[in-house]
């Protein structure tokens, strides 16, 4: 009797559409997660800065006002919840402490309100950066984050997420990548030897959603990309680019002596600004790291749907008909049709 109670239980809970917060909804991969969560039937509530810069449609998302800073904000984003999944974090700062108190500081502050609530499961998502925290401001920052996230957050709850690089539609990050890649010859900073994984955001998004929703979690990190088994190298990513335009492309890729002037001038031009940029000294550490490749994972439910030639020419495409890059005289879709 106890066995059928407990069955009837779970599925009762597996039926049950969950209330799912998100941080940093307003971003690329926010905006992406909050309809994947919406059209899966799950409620959202979703922390934003700025009520303006929330474009969620006519999606029923309720909407909490507040940061990362803001304890009453966060409580009222984990009351009842199911689930928290954080992704907002900082990409670019003028100094390392500016990392630090979002990518630490603010991931303690959401874990401590996830964890009065009593929050179920918490998803955090990092980066593949944390790997190397030796290496940028960024990485040491998101790696801290996941120490914090682990001192609060019980092992069951938790699951950390580190997605590669990623790329979709409306991603600003990757549009110089993207238009780079529909010129005949491709210039880029790198070197032939980088083994670099890549997701499309479609297939980031719906790992995160079984990992909200799955019962049960991987234990450990989980490095999410496309699944190509050791990564690609920048000429196969080229090649792959090249198909799907249905041309040849040439390669250079810039020393990083070239790269590192440049970003000694970004640097000065940020801090004369004083609005900090993704492009910088650090990063070019993280550039020319010879070792993105991630680590296969398993997630019930969930596999890879999009490798870099398709996904490359989906997000193409887009940008094309958003204006943001010119139509190109052959059209990349071969696999939208």
């Amino acid at each position: 009797m106890r066995l059928l109670k407990w069955i009837l239980h779970t599925l009762s809970l597996l039926a049950k559409p969950k209330l799912i917060g998100i941080t940093g909804a307003t971003g690329f991969v926010g905006q992406h997660l909050v309809r994947a969560l919406s059209q899966a039937g799950h409620e959202v509530r979703v922390l934003v800065r700025d009520r303006s810069k929330a474009n969620f449609g006519t999606l029923n998302i309720d909407m909490v006002q507040g940061d990362l800073n803001d304890e009453a904000a966060l409580n009222d984003l984990c009351a009842q919840a199911n689930c928290i999944i954080h992704v907002a974090g900082a990409i670019a700062g003028l100094k390392r402490q500016d990392f630090f108190d979002v990518n630490e500081t603010g991931t303690k502050n959401v874990a401590q309100a996830a964890k009065r609530a009593g929050v179920e499961r918490f998803v955090h998502v990092s980066s593949l950066a944390a790997r190397e925290p030796q290496l940028s401001h960024y990485a040491a920052s998101k790696s801290a984050g996941e120490d914090i996230v682990k001192s609060i957050i019980a092992k069951e709850c938790l699951v950390v997420v580190r997605p590669c690089a990623v790329y979709g539609a409306g991603d600003k990050a990757t549009l110089p990548l993207i238009k780079a890649l529909t010129q005949r010859v491709v210039i880029l900073p790198g070197t032939m030897q980088q083994k670099i994984s890549w997701v499309n955001v479609k297939d980031l998004v719906a790992g995160l959603v079984c990992l909200a929703q799955n019962e049960v979690i991987p234990d450990g990190v989980v490095e999410i990309s496309d699944g190509k088994d050791g990564g690609y190298l920048w000429r196969e990513m080229t090649t792959l680019a090249g198909q799907a335009q249905s041309r040849k492309v040439k390669l250079v890729l810039l020393p990083a002596f070239v790269v590192k002037i440049a970003a000694v001038f970004a640097d000065l031009w940020a801090n004369f600004r004083q609005k900090p940029d993704v492009f910088s000294r650090a990063k070019v550490n993280e550039i020319y790291f010879n070792d993105w490749a991630a680590q296969p994972c398993e997630i019930k439910g969930w596999s890879p749907q999009i490798g870099f030639e398709q996904g490359f020419a989906e997000t193409l495409l887009w940008y094309q008909q958003n204006g943001w890059l010119p139509p190109s005289k052959q059209s990349a879709t071969r696999h939208t049709e």
